[in-house]
This record gives structure tokens, sequence and C-alpha cells, in this order.
């Protein structure tokens, strides 16, 4: 279940805010413990799903989502109706080929995938997400492939993510994230209070950078995916992926 990876997951955002991280990436399309790790950090937190959607419906009216997993697209289908998209979304597939699976070319993930947007284009799909941090790697020949939009959750994160840090944006205290009962340890309440009351001339100064996690156990190549995105973001930005 997605609940048990959250302690794990909400200790990584307090770890890395003592880091004095700029910006926090759930890179789980289902965005799991988004609104937990909002409440605990003081800095934004994206979830990949939540930015593809938003990323989708700025280049396309109608939209629909190609995810790896059956069991997933309940989760993702609530999370997408919760957002408010539910009107633009014509459906979820599943493509049914595990993750550690998709960085193998007999998988046929690419074609598998493939088939999955041409039917969402007889839907009425007129851009599509893609459903995992897994298969970000495709977005780009799917594009040319089928001559549509097709965004990566990852990229639209990180894009989001550089956005509001300019903006100066941080998570609202008031209502539904405001600080409370956050679960810590005695160890781990100082390091989230050091960061939250840091001033910000104690920032890095190494230029943005971000704490990507992982709910689910992901190959290693995965990292080595993270590089790609040193394209769209500014040379200084740094990366850190944790695993749990």
């Amino acid at each position: 279940m997605p609940s048990l990876c959250l302690p794990g997951l909400l200790k990584q955002v307090v770890a890395a805010e003592a880091q004095h991280v700029d910006a926090h990436i759930i890179a789980c399309f289902d965005d799991t413990g988004l609104d937990a790790a909002r409440a605990i950090a003081t800095k934004p937190v994206i979830g990949i799903g939540e930015a593809s959607f938003h990323a989708v419906s700025l280049v396309a009216h109608s939209f629909c989502v190609v995810t790896t997993l059956s069991r997933s697209v309940p989760l993702i289908e609530d999370n997408i109706r919760r957002y408010g998209f539910s009107h633009r979304c014509r459906r979820v597939f599943a493509s049914d080929i595990p993750v550690l699976e998709l960085e193998r070319p007999e998988s046929g993930a690419s074609e598998r995938i493939s088939e999955f947007i041409r039917e969402g284009i007889r839907l009425g799909a007129e851009g599509i997400a893609l459903g995992c941090a897994g298969i970000a790697e495709f977005a780009s020949a799917l594009q040319r492939k089928h001559d549509i939009p097709v965004v990566d959750g990852v990229g639209a994160a990180v894009g989001l993510a550089e956005t509001l840090i300019r903006c100066g944006l941080e998570p609202s205290k008031r209502g539904v994230w405001a600080r409370g009962w956050t679960g810590l340890n005695d160890t781990e309440r100082p390091l989230a209070r050091r960061a939250s009351n840091r001033s910000q001339s104690s920032a890095s100064n190494c230029g943005q950078s971000f704490s990507i996690s992982t709910p689910k156990r992901s190959p290693l190549p995965f990292c080595c995916r993270t590089d790609a995105y040193a394209e769209v973001s500014p040379p200084k930005t740094s990366f850190s992926l944790a695993r749990i």
C-alpha cells in the first residue's frame, strides 16, 4: 500500500530541508504523501501527477493518462477528480508493464504505450500525460510519433518548482497544510525547526536545489535519468534522489 512508505518519505523531506533545498518533488505519479509532505515542509512540494495534469491542460483541452500498473488507475482517477480535472480527462490507461521492465527493449514498452495513445486520441484526447516517472524518457519520441503533446511528469514538476522558487512562493500554513504534529521523533524535530527558521541568507550558494523522492523502489538507472532534466534547469541546479 502507498501509505506504508509515508514515514520514510516524510523523513526524507525533513532531512532535505535541513540541507537547505529549495523545493521537493515526489516522483511517484500517485502523488503519495503529497498533503502530508506539504504540511511539514517550508518549501514547495510538487507531485509529478498534479504537475502533469496542470501542464497538459495548458497545451491540450482534453487528455488521457497512460500509466504502468492497473492497480494505480483508481488512485490516479481519484486524484484527477480531487484536483478538478475530471471533465478534461478522457481516460486513464494502464500498460501493465512493470517499472523494472521498462529498461528492457524486448518489453515492447514504447509500442504498448503507443497503442493506448492511439486509443486516447480516438476517444478525443488532445494531449497525453505519462503516468510514471519510469516512462518519462519516452516522452519526446512519443510526441514526435503521434504529433500530440506528451507530458513527462518529472520535467513538468521541475519546471513548476523553479517557477514557485522564482516567485518566492511557499506552502500556506493556514488550514489544510498548517503545521502541527508531524510524527517526527525528538532527533528529527530540531532539524525541521532549524530548516523552518533559517534565514534566506543562510541558503546554499549552489543555486536552486531539489529533493526528489520516489516512494516506490526504482532501478538504479532511474538515478541516471535525473541528468536529463539538467537541460531544462539552471546550470547550478542540483538534484538529490531518495529511493525509499
